[in-house]
């Protein structure tokens, strides 16, 4: 079992929520979806709209353990497959300033929210759905 992204202190509560939509898309490092990660992760803080300095550590599947210096919402604009833009506001995610070039976006914290998702993929990409079939999230593979 992989611990990738286990948080030793503190342990956030993540949810997603998709609201209104746009036309552009900012340049900001990729988010990797990660199916061992438990909390969202970036190094990036100008995507935080709220933040709460909270000191802390995580674990990577390394065993290398990163320090965290807090805990807030991101908001990141999110392209579906047919082109449609959203804001996407996700909670709890964790502020790890030597995380490295990208943000995680663990499917396990996706799936602890209780409600059903699923994630398709295709030779071009990888795409997350609600329970309804609509499409949440789209993404290239690298």
């Amino acid at each position: 079992m992989s611990n990738i992204g286990k948080v030793e202190t503190p342990e956030p509560v993540s949810t997603l929520s998709s609201v209104r939509t746009t036309t552009k898309m900012p340049s900001y490092p990729p988010w990797v979806i990660d199916a061992g990660a438990s909390s969202h992760m970036t190094n990036n803080l100008a995507l935080f709209i709220n933040f709460e300095t909270v000191k802390g550590t995580v674990r990577l599947d390394d065993d290398s353990v990163k320090e965290t210096c807090g805990c807030g919402t991101v908001v990141i604009l999110a392209k579906t497959s047919i082109g449609h833009v959203s804001s996407v506001y996700i909670e709890g995610v964790l502020s790890v300033p030597s995380l490295g070039s990208c943000s995680l976006f663990p499917w396990r914290a996706i799936v602890a929210l209780g409600e059903e998702f699923s994630l398709a993929s295709s030779r071009n990409g990888m795409n997350i759905f609600s329970e309804n079939k609509t499409e949440l999230l789209g993404g290239k593979l690298d």
